[in-house]
């Protein structure tokens, strides 16, 4: 059964007064990161290189770091041209803690979407969560699956930034996936990984360390190496796809929106241009994943955050008391308020007479 997207207000502002609550402290800013207030959203590129929403609203709530990928090819997966977007799912941290995986799928090139099923990961090493997912498809037909993963039993926002670990799993239908063994990158603070085949058909990886995006290398999809001489600094939480024009265009997240930047074979950044900026009355868009249509049209699978704004009110203080005197009573008598004066004999009612 397919629906489109629908908007959420009081879920949101229910969410962000229960993270306010949670996280009193810091107040919006925390509200603004709880996974539980991202949606994922979906645009389309238009002439001119920039991405314009292609619903009026999202596809999923709660739907943190939305990843997709179009079907080569009518297979086990779906059918040829099916979108499948693939989210870390929120809505599970309450049942499944700390959450999991989920994905939706689209038809008709992401005008509707069905509602979200949960991702199977079978083998997985522990029962904490797994975030950040990035869609390869194989040449066999099989989709292989990278997520972030921590051996601590621990939400994602307490994982120590030293433990973080890339995993990868394959599927054959795009819903149960085997995990594969040993990890496919392993640094100080890895996040948001972004996967894709570079034109001379070498593995590429860019992903997050702090404000900074990064790049691996690898020759079979497994073993990833760092890159030491290429490093953005224009923004974070990176997408990206192979353009056999300029090499790969590569999406980041920034301040102002999405910026979009091409990268040279020898990992030579060009200058970036602003994509999708942030739509008046949100509190920002990230997570870019740009998918490639069999049509040659391109969508946008990304994350977009409420503007949420918390007022923490302060605790009522006690009304002063003033010292009462010993000499004056507390409360002073009221005094009765005198008539105005009516004039020298003159009844009430009757005029003045005027006189001269």
């Amino acid at each position: 059964m397919l629906r489109r997207g629908m908007s959420h207000p009081f879920r949101i502002a229910l969410l962000a007064l229960a993270a306010a609550a949670a996280v009193p402290s810091t107040g919006a800013g925390q509200a603004a990161r709880d996974p539980r207030l991202h949606d994922a959203w979906v645009a389309r590129r238009k002439y001119d290189g920039t991405y314009l929403r292609l619903v009026g609203d999202s596809i999923s709530g709660s739907a943190s770091a939305p990843e997709g990928i179009a079907l080569t090819g009518d297979g086990p997966a779906g059918r040829e041209g099916e979108v499948l977007v693939v989210f870390y799912d929120a809505l599970r941290i309450k049942d499944i803690e700390p959450g999991g995986l989920a994905s939706i799928r689209s038809l008709d090139g992401g005008e509707t979407w069905s509602t979200r099923r949960p991702v199977v990961l079978r083998g997985k090493r522990n029962e904490g969560a797994c975030i950040d997912p990035a869609l390869v498809p194989l040449p066999d037909g099989r989709i292989r699956l990278y997520f972030v993963a921590c051996p601590e039993e621990l939400p994602p926002q307490a994982w120590p930034p030293e433990t973080r670990e890339v995993h990868s799993a394959v599927s054959i239908d795009g819903v149960h996936f085997e995990v594969e063994d040993g990890a496919r990158l392993a640094l100080w603070g890895v996040r948001s990984p972004s996967v894709l085949r570079s034109p001379d058909g070498e593995w590429w990886m860019f992903f997050s360390s702090g404000e900074e995006t990064l790049l691996a290398r690898s020759s079979d999809g497994l073993n990833f190496d760092l890159d030491p001489t290429f490093v953005c600094e224009e923004g974070w939480s990176p997408g990206a796809i192979a353009d056999p024009e300029v090499g790969v265009r590569l999406f980041v997240t920034a301040k102002e929106g999405i910026l979009e930047i091409p990268v040279d074979a020898g990992g030579g950044l060009g200058l970036p241009t602003l994509a999708l900026p942030v739509p008046p009355g949100a509190g920002g868009v990230g997570d870019p994943s740009p998918v490639r249509l069999p049509d040659g049209a391109e969508l946008l699978v990304y994350r977009q955050v409420p503007h949420v704004k918390v007022v923490i009110p302060k605790p009522l203080e006690p009304p002063k008391k003033e010292p009462v005197n010993p000499r004056r009573p507390a409360v002073e008598p009221v005094k009765p308020r005198k008539p105005a004066p009516l004039g020298p004999q003159r009844p009430r009612g009757v005029p003045r007479r005027r006189t001269g």
